[in-house]
Protein backbone atom coordinates (compact mmCIF):
# COMPACT_ATOMS: atom_id res chain seq x y z
CA UNK A 1 0.00 0.00 0.00
CA UNK A 2 1.43 3.69 -0.81
CA UNK A 3 2.40 5.55 1.93
CA UNK A 4 -0.11 8.29 3.00
CA UNK A 5 0.26 11.47 4.99
CA UNK A 6 -1.01 10.91 8.62
CA UNK A 7 -3.12 13.98 7.80
CA UNK A 8 -4.20 12.11 5.04
CA UNK A 9 -5.85 8.84 6.74
CA UNK A 10 -9.36 9.26 7.68
CA UNK A 11 -9.74 8.57 11.37
CA UNK A 12 -12.08 5.17 12.34
CA UNK A 13 -13.22 3.43 15.69
CA UNK A 14 -10.77 0.33 14.30
CA UNK A 15 -7.50 2.40 14.18
CA UNK A 16 -8.44 4.41 17.24
CA UNK A 17 -9.15 1.60 19.00
CA UNK A 18 -5.43 0.07 17.74
CA UNK A 19 -3.83 3.17 18.55
CA UNK A 20 -5.25 3.18 22.21
CA UNK A 21 -4.34 -0.26 22.89
CA UNK A 22 -0.99 0.33 21.68
CA UNK A 23 -0.20 3.45 24.35
CA UNK A 24 -2.31 1.33 26.45
CA UNK A 25 -4.71 4.04 27.41
CA UNK A 26 -7.46 4.34 30.13
CA UNK A 27 -10.47 3.58 29.88
CA UNK A 28 -11.47 7.31 30.54
CA UNK A 29 -8.91 8.89 28.10
CA UNK A 30 -10.23 6.15 25.41
CA UNK A 31 -13.83 7.61 25.72
CA UNK A 32 -11.79 11.15 25.49
CA UNK A 33 -10.17 10.26 22.27
CA UNK A 34 -13.50 9.34 20.68
CA UNK A 35 -14.88 12.39 21.79
CA UNK A 36 -11.95 14.67 20.37
CA UNK A 37 -12.48 11.95 17.08
CA UNK A 38 -16.27 13.18 16.69
CA UNK A 39 -16.11 8.70 16.81
CA UNK A 40 -18.59 8.97 19.71
CA UNK A 41 -21.89 9.91 19.45
CA UNK A 42 -23.90 12.45 20.98
CA UNK A 43 -27.47 13.88 21.94
CA UNK A 44 -26.78 15.86 18.13
CA UNK A 45 -25.74 12.93 16.46
CA UNK A 46 -28.24 10.89 17.72
CA UNK A 47 -30.89 13.03 16.72
CA UNK A 48 -29.51 13.36 13.18
CA UNK A 49 -29.52 9.83 13.51
CA UNK A 50 -32.77 9.24 13.77
CA UNK A 51 -34.07 12.13 11.85
CA UNK A 52 -32.13 10.65 8.77
CA UNK A 53 -33.85 7.14 9.43
CA UNK A 54 -37.50 9.06 9.74
CA UNK A 55 -36.71 10.38 6.69
CA UNK A 56 -35.63 7.23 4.73
CA UNK A 57 -38.43 5.50 6.03
CA UNK A 58 -41.29 8.10 5.44
CA UNK A 59 -40.52 8.06 1.29
CA UNK A 60 -39.30 3.93 1.04
CA UNK A 61 -43.11 3.70 2.82
CA UNK A 62 -45.06 6.78 0.46
CA UNK A 63 -43.46 5.01 -2.44
CA UNK A 64 -44.55 1.47 -1.61
CA UNK A 65 -48.06 2.96 -0.33
CA UNK A 66 -48.54 4.29 -3.56
CA UNK A 67 -47.51 1.12 -5.37
CA UNK A 68 -50.39 -0.63 -3.41
CA UNK A 69 -53.05 1.78 -3.77
CA UNK A 70 -52.65 1.55 -7.12
CA UNK A 71 -52.61 -2.57 -7.31
CA UNK A 72 -55.54 -2.63 -4.82
CA UNK A 73 -57.62 -0.05 -6.04
CA UNK A 74 -56.88 -1.36 -10.11
CA UNK A 75 -60.30 -1.99 -11.38
CA UNK A 76 -61.86 0.48 -9.63
CA UNK A 77 -59.59 3.65 -10.77
CA UNK A 78 -60.87 5.53 -13.83
CA UNK A 79 -58.00 6.07 -16.69
CA UNK A 80 -57.46 9.93 -15.53
CA UNK A 81 -57.45 9.26 -12.64
CA UNK A 82 -54.87 6.58 -12.05
CA UNK A 83 -52.60 9.24 -14.48
CA UNK A 84 -53.34 12.31 -12.36
CA UNK A 85 -52.43 10.70 -9.51
CA UNK A 86 -49.09 9.07 -10.05
CA UNK A 87 -48.23 11.90 -12.38
CA UNK A 88 -49.25 14.26 -9.62
CA UNK A 89 -46.67 12.53 -7.24
CA UNK A 90 -44.32 11.82 -9.31
CA UNK A 91 -44.01 15.97 -10.01
CA UNK A 92 -44.14 16.95 -6.46
CA UNK A 93 -41.35 14.41 -5.81
CA UNK A 94 -39.50 16.48 -8.80
CA UNK A 95 -40.41 20.21 -6.96
CA UNK A 96 -38.97 18.62 -3.64
CA UNK A 97 -36.21 17.39 -4.71
CA UNK A 98 -35.38 20.37 -6.86
CA UNK A 99 -36.06 23.00 -4.15
CA UNK A 100 -34.14 21.30 -1.29
CA UNK A 101 -31.45 20.13 -3.62
CA UNK A 102 -29.64 16.86 -4.76
CA UNK A 103 -27.07 17.40 -2.14
CA UNK A 104 -29.42 16.73 1.10
CA UNK A 105 -30.62 13.46 2.40
CA UNK A 106 -34.09 15.11 1.92
CA UNK A 107 -33.63 16.07 -1.69
CA UNK A 108 -31.85 12.53 -2.56
CA UNK A 109 -34.82 10.58 -1.28
CA UNK A 110 -37.41 12.80 -3.48
CA UNK A 111 -35.18 12.27 -6.22
CA UNK A 112 -35.04 8.51 -5.74
CA UNK A 113 -39.20 8.25 -4.91
CA UNK A 114 -39.26 10.21 -8.26
CA UNK A 115 -37.04 7.77 -10.19
CA UNK A 116 -39.56 4.85 -8.56
CA UNK A 117 -42.51 6.53 -9.77
CA UNK A 118 -41.47 6.78 -13.26
CA UNK A 119 -41.42 3.12 -13.37
CA UNK A 120 -44.93 2.89 -11.86
CA UNK A 121 -46.55 5.27 -14.08
CA UNK A 122 -45.27 3.56 -17.66
CA UNK A 123 -46.49 0.46 -15.65
CA UNK A 124 -50.07 2.00 -15.54
CA UNK A 125 -49.65 2.95 -19.00
CA UNK A 126 -48.89 -0.49 -20.28
CA UNK A 127 -51.24 -1.54 -18.27
CA UNK A 128 -54.13 0.74 -19.71
CA UNK A 129 -53.78 0.84 -23.10
CA UNK A 130 -52.12 -3.03 -22.94
CA UNK A 131 -49.69 -1.91 -25.65
CA UNK A 132 -48.00 -5.38 -26.04
CA UNK A 133 -44.62 -4.16 -25.52
CA UNK A 134 -42.08 -6.63 -24.33
CA UNK A 135 -41.39 -6.61 -20.56
CA UNK A 136 -37.47 -6.03 -21.18
CA UNK A 137 -38.92 -2.92 -23.13
CA UNK A 138 -40.23 -1.36 -19.60
CA UNK A 139 -37.18 -1.71 -18.05
CA UNK A 140 -35.22 -0.79 -20.44
CA UNK A 141 -37.25 2.40 -21.11
CA UNK A 142 -37.56 3.40 -17.45
CA UNK A 143 -33.56 3.24 -17.14
CA UNK A 144 -33.37 5.54 -19.94
CA UNK A 145 -35.71 7.21 -18.58
CA UNK A 146 -33.87 8.23 -14.91
CA UNK A 147 -30.34 8.13 -16.55
CA UNK A 148 -30.24 11.94 -16.46
CA UNK A 149 -31.14 12.38 -12.63
CA UNK A 150 -29.03 9.67 -11.73
CA UNK A 151 -25.96 11.66 -13.26
CA UNK A 152 -27.24 14.71 -11.62
CA UNK A 153 -28.33 13.33 -8.61
CA UNK A 154 -25.01 12.35 -6.85
CA UNK A 155 -27.08 9.32 -5.11
CA UNK A 156 -25.70 6.03 -5.10
CA UNK A 157 -29.39 5.01 -4.29
CA UNK A 158 -30.25 6.07 -8.20
CA UNK A 159 -27.18 4.47 -9.86
CA UNK A 160 -27.80 1.04 -7.68
CA UNK A 161 -31.84 1.28 -9.14
CA UNK A 162 -30.07 2.17 -12.49
CA UNK A 163 -28.23 -1.22 -12.36
CA UNK A 164 -30.94 -2.96 -11.05
CA UNK A 165 -32.65 -2.11 -14.24
CA UNK A 166 -30.19 -2.84 -16.40
CA UNK A 167 -29.34 -6.19 -15.11
CA UNK A 168 -32.89 -6.89 -15.59
CA UNK A 169 -33.31 -5.28 -18.98
CA UNK A 170 -30.15 -7.96 -19.72
CA UNK A 171 -31.96 -10.74 -18.41
CA UNK A 172 -35.64 -10.75 -19.96
CA UNK A 173 -34.37 -9.60 -23.23
CA UNK A 174 -32.20 -12.61 -23.56
CA UNK A 175 -34.94 -14.75 -22.07
CA UNK A 176 -37.79 -13.53 -24.06
CA UNK A 177 -35.89 -13.01 -27.39
CA UNK A 178 -32.82 -14.98 -27.68
CA UNK A 179 -34.39 -18.20 -26.21
CA UNK A 180 -37.94 -17.87 -25.45
CA UNK A 181 -38.25 -21.45 -26.00
CA UNK A 182 -36.89 -23.00 -22.70
CA UNK A 183 -40.24 -24.44 -21.74
CA UNK A 184 -38.71 -25.20 -17.87
CA UNK A 185 -37.66 -21.47 -18.14
CA UNK A 186 -41.43 -20.87 -17.56
CA UNK A 187 -41.81 -23.60 -15.19
CA UNK A 188 -39.16 -22.06 -12.83
CA UNK A 189 -41.49 -18.83 -13.24
CA UNK A 190 -44.15 -20.24 -12.23
CA UNK A 191 -43.01 -20.22 -8.85
CA UNK A 192 -41.96 -16.95 -8.62
CA UNK A 193 -39.76 -13.66 -10.09
CA UNK A 194 -36.85 -14.58 -8.44
CA UNK A 195 -36.91 -18.65 -9.11
CA UNK A 196 -37.66 -17.23 -12.80
CA UNK A 197 -34.53 -15.20 -13.11
CA UNK A 198 -32.20 -17.71 -10.74
CA UNK A 199 -32.87 -20.06 -13.11
CA UNK A 200 -31.73 -17.72 -16.14
CA UNK A 201 -28.71 -17.31 -15.23
CA UNK A 202 -28.15 -21.48 -15.42
CA UNK A 203 -27.75 -20.12 -18.95
CA UNK A 204 -23.83 -20.15 -19.22
CA UNK A 205 -23.88 -16.78 -22.38
CA UNK A 206 -26.30 -14.93 -20.14
CA UNK A 207 -24.44 -15.41 -16.78
CA UNK A 208 -21.27 -14.73 -18.41
CA UNK A 209 -22.89 -11.28 -19.94
CA UNK A 210 -24.50 -10.59 -16.53
CA UNK A 211 -21.07 -10.90 -14.96
CA UNK A 212 -19.39 -9.09 -17.45
CA UNK A 213 -22.13 -5.83 -17.27
CA UNK A 214 -21.96 -5.91 -13.24
CA UNK A 215 -18.10 -6.22 -13.30
CA UNK A 216 -17.77 -3.02 -15.80
CA UNK A 217 -20.19 -1.42 -12.73
CA UNK A 218 -18.00 -2.36 -10.36
CA UNK A 219 -14.32 -1.10 -12.36
CA UNK A 220 -16.41 2.25 -12.87
CA UNK A 221 -17.26 3.04 -9.47
CA UNK A 222 -13.93 2.16 -8.07
CA UNK A 223 -11.77 3.92 -10.80
CA UNK A 224 -14.05 7.24 -9.87
CA UNK A 225 -14.30 6.54 -6.37
CA UNK A 226 -10.57 7.32 -6.24
CA UNK A 227 -10.99 10.29 -7.53
CA UNK A 228 -12.10 11.56 -4.42
CA UNK A 229 -15.56 12.69 -5.04
CA UNK A 230 -17.13 12.39 -2.02
CA UNK A 231 -20.55 11.44 -2.60
CA UNK A 232 -18.95 7.83 -3.83
CA UNK A 233 -17.03 7.36 -0.39
CA UNK A 234 -19.81 4.70 0.68
CA UNK A 235 -18.61 0.83 0.40
CA UNK A 236 -22.11 -0.57 0.16
CA UNK A 237 -23.17 0.08 -3.52
CA UNK A 238 -19.65 -1.47 -4.73
CA UNK A 239 -20.29 -4.28 -2.03
CA UNK A 240 -23.29 -4.65 -3.82
CA UNK A 241 -22.16 -4.73 -7.30
CA UNK A 242 -19.69 -7.33 -6.67
CA UNK A 243 -22.27 -9.68 -5.45
CA UNK A 244 -24.33 -9.05 -8.94
CA UNK A 245 -21.28 -9.59 -10.78
CA UNK A 246 -20.03 -13.03 -8.17
CA UNK A 247 -23.46 -14.71 -8.16
CA UNK A 248 -24.16 -15.24 -11.78
CA UNK A 249 -20.75 -17.03 -12.63
CA UNK A 250 -20.56 -18.80 -9.73
CA UNK A 251 -23.72 -20.36 -10.60
CA UNK A 252 -22.43 -21.26 -13.92
CA UNK A 253 -19.40 -22.86 -12.87
CA UNK A 254 -21.49 -24.72 -10.09
CA UNK A 255 -23.42 -26.26 -13.45
CA UNK A 256 -20.19 -26.79 -15.35
CA UNK A 257 -18.86 -28.81 -12.93
CA UNK A 258 -22.16 -31.12 -12.50
CA UNK A 259 -22.76 -31.07 -15.46
CA UNK A 260 -26.09 -29.60 -15.70
CA UNK A 261 -28.73 -27.77 -17.36
CA UNK A 262 -26.36 -26.57 -20.14
CA UNK A 263 -27.78 -27.42 -23.20
CA UNK A 264 -27.26 -23.93 -24.87
CA UNK A 265 -24.13 -22.63 -25.73
CA UNK A 266 -21.74 -26.49 -25.10
CA UNK A 267 -19.29 -25.08 -26.61
CA UNK A 268 -18.74 -21.79 -24.49
CA UNK A 269 -19.02 -23.76 -21.12
CA UNK A 270 -14.83 -23.04 -20.28
CA UNK A 271 -15.30 -19.39 -20.26
CA UNK A 272 -17.44 -19.48 -16.78
CA UNK A 273 -14.60 -20.76 -14.55
CA UNK A 274 -12.17 -18.99 -16.35
CA UNK A 275 -14.33 -15.94 -15.63
CA UNK A 276 -14.81 -17.05 -12.24
CA UNK A 277 -10.92 -17.89 -11.55
CA UNK A 278 -10.03 -14.18 -13.09
CA UNK A 279 -12.82 -12.22 -10.56
CA UNK A 280 -11.62 -14.11 -8.24
CA UNK A 281 -8.13 -13.47 -8.28
CA UNK A 282 -8.22 -10.36 -9.40
CA UNK A 283 -10.62 -9.12 -6.18
CA UNK A 284 -8.83 -11.08 -3.78
CA UNK A 285 -5.15 -8.95 -5.29
CA UNK A 286 -7.04 -5.42 -5.57
CA UNK A 287 -9.15 -5.50 -2.56
CA UNK A 288 -6.19 -6.75 0.24
CA UNK A 289 -3.53 -4.74 -1.34
CA UNK A 290 -5.15 -1.69 -3.17
CA UNK A 291 -7.98 -1.04 -1.25
CA UNK A 292 -9.78 -3.01 1.87
CA UNK A 293 -12.80 -4.25 1.76
CA UNK A 294 -13.17 -7.31 4.38
CA UNK A 295 -16.81 -8.04 3.06
CA UNK A 296 -15.79 -8.49 -0.92
CA UNK A 297 -12.79 -10.47 -0.01
CA UNK A 298 -15.11 -12.59 2.48
CA UNK A 299 -17.68 -13.17 -0.16
CA UNK A 300 -14.92 -14.11 -3.03
CA UNK A 301 -13.26 -16.58 -0.42
CA UNK A 302 -16.78 -17.72 0.04
CA UNK A 303 -17.27 -18.09 -3.36
CA UNK A 304 -13.97 -19.89 -3.82
CA UNK A 305 -14.75 -22.62 -0.94
CA UNK A 306 -18.20 -23.37 -2.38
CA UNK A 307 -16.48 -24.13 -6.04
CA UNK A 308 -13.63 -25.94 -4.58
CA UNK A 309 -15.87 -28.21 -2.35
CA UNK A 310 -18.14 -28.83 -5.20
CA UNK A 311 -15.31 -30.24 -7.79
CA UNK A 312 -13.79 -31.75 -5.22
CA UNK A 313 -17.13 -33.78 -4.79
CA UNK A 314 -17.75 -34.51 -8.13
CA UNK A 315 -14.48 -36.15 -8.62
CA UNK A 316 -14.51 -37.94 -5.15
CA UNK A 317 -16.40 -41.38 -5.47
CA UNK A 318 -19.11 -41.39 -3.29
CA UNK A 319 -19.69 -42.65 -0.30
CA UNK A 320 -19.67 -42.03 3.50
CA UNK A 321 -15.52 -41.64 3.18
CA UNK A 322 -16.69 -38.51 0.26
CA UNK A 323 -18.87 -36.74 3.04
CA UNK A 324 -16.08 -37.15 6.03
CA UNK A 325 -13.96 -35.97 3.64
CA UNK A 326 -15.69 -33.14 2.04
CA UNK A 327 -16.33 -32.18 5.83
CA UNK A 328 -12.48 -31.87 6.93
CA UNK A 329 -11.91 -30.26 3.99
CA UNK A 330 -14.10 -27.03 4.23
CA UNK A 331 -13.43 -26.62 7.96
CA UNK A 332 -9.86 -26.72 6.44
CA UNK A 333 -10.34 -24.18 4.28
CA UNK A 334 -12.75 -21.57 6.43
CA UNK A 335 -9.87 -21.65 8.97
CA UNK A 336 -7.15 -20.85 6.27
CA UNK A 337 -9.61 -17.87 5.08
CA UNK A 338 -10.10 -16.93 8.58
CA UNK A 339 -6.35 -16.73 9.16
CA UNK A 340 -5.65 -15.13 5.84
CA UNK A 341 -8.12 -12.24 6.43
CA UNK A 342 -7.04 -11.36 9.96
CA UNK A 343 -3.54 -11.20 8.42
CA UNK A 344 -4.69 -9.22 5.93
CA UNK A 345 -6.38 -7.11 8.54
CA UNK A 346 -3.39 -6.61 10.64
CA UNK A 347 -1.28 -5.41 7.39
CA UNK A 348 -3.33 -2.76 6.90
CA UNK A 349 -3.67 -1.37 10.54
CA UNK A 350 0.08 -2.19 10.78
CA UNK A 351 0.86 0.59 7.61
CA UNK A 352 -1.99 3.24 8.68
Amino acid sequence: MAKQKLSAIPVTTRRLKHIANELKLSVSAQQRAFELAGLKPDRAAWLQFVDRLMLISGAALTVVGVMAFFAYNWAELHKAAKFILIEGALVAAVVVAYFRGVDKLSGKAALFAAAVFTGVLLAVYGQTYQTGADPYGLFLTWAILISGWALIGRNPGLWLLLLVLANLSLILYWTQLVHPEDWSRGLATELGPFAGITYSLTDFALAQWVCALNAFALVSWEFFQRRELHWMRGRSFPRIIAVFALVPIAISTLIFIFAMGAEYYWGIRYVSPVLFAIFTLLALYYYSKKLLDMFILAVSLLALIVIVTSLLARVIHSGFEMFFLLSILVIGQSAAAAHWLRKVRKSWEAQA
